[in-house]
This record gives C-alpha cells, structure tokens and sequence, in this order.
C-alpha cells in the first residue's frame, strides 16, 4: 500500500512537472518571453482559485478564533446555513457555511494576480524594462498579450488540468477530510505572501541589470523567479496534501489549525 501510495506522488509529481514545463512551447510558435510568462501566470491564479472551491467541501469544522499563526483572510457573515448538499454522489457534500471563506480570500488572490503580472510585463517587455517614466501603464498595454493566437487558450488548458490535479489530490487523497475550510483557504494565502516576498526579491536583483539597460539579464532574472516559484509552491501544495512537511519551506505552507484548548 505505502509502494502505491508512493508510486501515484511520484507519478503526480512527473505531471506537474510536464504541467510547469508546456508553456515553453510557445517559444516554438514565436511568442515573446512575455507570452509565456503570461501563460505560467493564469495556470498559477487558476490554480489557486480552484484551492477557494475546493474549500467547500471540506468537512473539518474551522476553528476561526484570531490567533496568531493564520494566514487566511477573514471570513463574511454569509451564509450562516449550517445546511450541505451534495449535487452528486461522487463528491462529498457541499457546506454552505464554508462559502464564508470564499469573498476576502477571492479578493487577496485577485489583488496578488494583478499586482504580480503588472511586475511580471514591466520587467519582461523590452520597451518597458528601459523605461523609467512614472506614469502608469494602461491596462491594454498590460493585458496585450492574451490576444496572441495561443496564449488564452494554453492559458485555461493549463488551469483546466492544474485544477484536475489538485481536484484529484483532494478527493482521492480524501484531503477533505483532514482538512477545514479556514485550512483550504490558507493554501493559496501563503501562497499569495509567498509571492510578494518574490516580488520584493525580483524587485532588488533587477535593480542592476534594469539600471545598466541589460535587457537580457532583466527578463532571465524575472523569468527564472517566476517559473522556479511556481514550481517550487506547486510541489510543496502537493507535498503538504500528502503530509510530508520535511523542510522549512514545506513546514511554512502548512496551514495552521488551533486546538480547541487554544481556542
């Protein structure tokens, strides 16, 4: 049983690998740097979008007192429904009262996703990289890249099967029992602070190659952060489903659940 169980991470493994490693192709069809980072962008907000319906069905009662050690945003007053349903007897049922975690997490993921690519286009167009003007760059600027013939449509193929991964991870691992909602929903937080941290790191080792005007060394840096970042938070997900939590960096992306003598 543990040589199955090993076989099926490994095997998961290899295709989050294969996952992280498609947007590539679109080098072959002449995309820019941009284009693929784009790609590797939407299969990541997707990704963790899907983390925010995931929590639905999770059967842990939360335990949302505010204590140190969260790392979800707040939840709604709405719905107070202490009611479940369950469309089909193939998933477990859905717990109404867990959509409270939904709205304030939605918005952090939404607000990281914006602000990140914004960074991610300045720092990976040539015509923006050199430009030191403080003016805003207008959203058509920032979202022309989802018109090159491709991009969009890699781009939801990728969160259509990151979603069948994680879906697959936590039905089949039945992850939805091990796990609340105010869990769940710390999946893509730490997530979320993880990727401000990059930003501020992209930030600092850009500042030379940005200032010297080396284009190349600018789009390098940018784009291994963002592909070895991606990477690195999509097998650690899978790592912490599986409770392996060897090593800080896994061991920080637990989520926290206080005792009830905490509480």
């Amino acid at each position: 049983m543990g040589t199955d169980r090993e076989v099926d991470f490994h095997l998961t493994l290899v295709a989050i690998i294969v996952l992280n490693v498609c947007p590539a192709a679109g080098f072959l069809f002449g995309w820019s740097l941009t284009e693929v980072i784009l790609v590797f962008w939407i299969a990541t907000g997707g990704t963790y979008l899907c983390y925010l319906g995931l929590l639905a069905f999770a059967q842990v009662e939360s335990r949302v007192a505010d204590k140190d050690g969260r790392m979800h945003m707040k939840q709604v007053p709405f719905p107070r429904s202490r009611r479940s349903v369950r469309p089909t007897d193939r998933l477990p049922p859905i717990h109404l009262h867990n959509l409270r975690f939904v709205p304030t997490n939605l918005l952090a993921v939404i607000v990281m996703w914006f602000v990140f690519w914004t960074h991610l286009f300045k720092n990976t167009s040539p015509s923006f990289i050199l430009d030191s003007s403080p003016d805003g760059i207008p959203l058509e600027e920032i979202f022309a890249p989802v018109t090159t013939p491709g991009v969009l449509e890699m781009g939801i193929a990728l969160v259509i099967a990151h979603t069948a991964v994680v879906s697959r991870e936590f039905f089949g691992m039945r992850q939805y029992e091990q796990f609340s909602a105010a869990m769940v929903a710390e999946l893509p937080n730490r997530a979320v602070v993880f990727w401000f941290v990059v930003l501020f790191v992209g930030t600092m080792v850009t500042i030379v190659p940005r200032i010297t005007g080396n284009i190349p060394a600018t789009q390098a840096l940018v784009g291994a952060l963002t592909i070895g970042g991606k990477l690195a938070v999509d097998v650690t997900l899978l790592r912490v489903g599986r409770d392996q939590s060897e090593g800080w960096f896994t061991k920080w992306f637990v989520p926290y659940e206080p005792t009830p003598e905490s509480e």
